[in-house]
């Protein structure tokens, strides 16, 4: 089902992805898990990263994805069966239950060699503009022992907007995957890295892909 599921959404991507820069890049990590951390301004983005990675590596890609999305029944079937990870993206009740057992079940999956997808920002730009990042992605390549891929996407905010509900034909995509972050370099305890640390770490990351987009990261 997984397999079908991916043929289907390629297909549908390529309408609108015109390029894909960088992959030499994940080549350099021969096949070892690691994070994908995108930029995020569109709905599209979330079958984007997959469709634009996963056939190039021929590895499992696990999605960080909005646990409100797991309410709709096809958007659950679709996110159980392409093994989507549900997390909570704000404080709402329980939150720190959910987004500890969305870390431990992402640790599974990097120690048996697939990737992880997390957006830094959180919630899509409504402006395209780089939001404030959370440091959730660094801390679990920490954790880990993983590196951090940057991805700049440029054109998915002029195809499918965030509020919108229908993409829009005749637009053009564009994918910048940039080079690994060795995260566990930057700290001196990758045990217990402090917040500074933390905070400094996913500003590299945010930094890496601002230049992609040409954008600057302000925060």
């Amino acid at each position: 089902m997984y397999s079908y599921l991916a043929v289907i959404v390629n297909a549908i991507m390529k309408i609108w992805v015109k390029d894909i820069r960088g992959i030499e890049h994940l080549a350099h990590l021969k096949k070892k898990p690691y994070i994908v951390c995108p930029n995020h301004s569109s709905f599209l983005d979330d079958f984007l990263v997959p469709s634009a990675i996963m056939p190039r590596t021929k590895q499992l890609m696990h999605m960080y994805v909005n646990r409100n999305y797991f309410r709709f029944f096809l958007f659950r079937w679709f996110l159980h069966h392409v093994q989507s990870i549900p997390v909570v993206v704000d404080k709402a009740p329980g939150y720190k239950t959910v987004n500890q057992e969305a870390s431990r079940t992402a640790l599974l999956y990097l120690k048996r060699g697939d990737i992880i997808c997390i957006y830094p920002e959180g919630h899509r730009s409504r402006d395209g503009e780089l939001q404030k990042a959370k440091t959730g992605a660094v801390a679990l390549a920490l954790a880990a022992g993983v590196p951090i891929v940057p991805v700049g996407i440029v054109g998915t905010r002029d195809v499918l907007p965030k509020g919108n509900f229908f993409p829009k034909l005749g637009k053009k995509v564009f994918v910048n995957i940039g080079k690994p972050i060795p995260i566990i370099e930057m700290v001196k305890n990758t045990g217990r890295p402090t917040k500074k640390e933390l905070h400094f770490c996913i500003k590299k990351v945010m930094q890496a892909i601002a230049g992609m987009i040409g954008k600057e990261y302000l925060h």
